[in-house]
């Protein structure tokens, strides 16, 4: 996946309805540069090992084109940080 774009969006209302009542601020990621074929389920598959996905979308045009962003909302905001922590990190082998 070519996701590498990462930013902490406004509060934004789920599609379907909040989930419970929880605020969504602190637990959703902006995530950008997708590959036009990337899928909402490809995201929540994507981001499974950092925490439970508990909303995922990737944002389409009109024709159905994805527009190559999507939200992940996870259900602890500790999920988000792991998230951040894990793309924003240096390589391994640059010491």
């Amino acid at each position: 996946m070519e996701g590498t774009g990462f930013a902490m969006p406004p509060n934004q209302e789920a599609e379907g309805g909040p989930v419970g009542d929880l605020p969504k601020i602190g637990r959703r990621c902006f995530v950008g540069n997708l590959a036009w074929s990337t899928s909402w389920q490809d995201l929540k598959d994507h981001f499974r090992d950092a925490g439970t996905v508990v909303y995922c979308n990737v944002t389409r045009e009109p024709s159905g084109r994805s527009k190559g962003w999507g939200i992940v909302e996870f259900e602890k905001p500790e999920e988000v940080h792991r998230v951040s922590a894990r793309i924003h990190a240096p390589p391994p082998w640059i010491a």
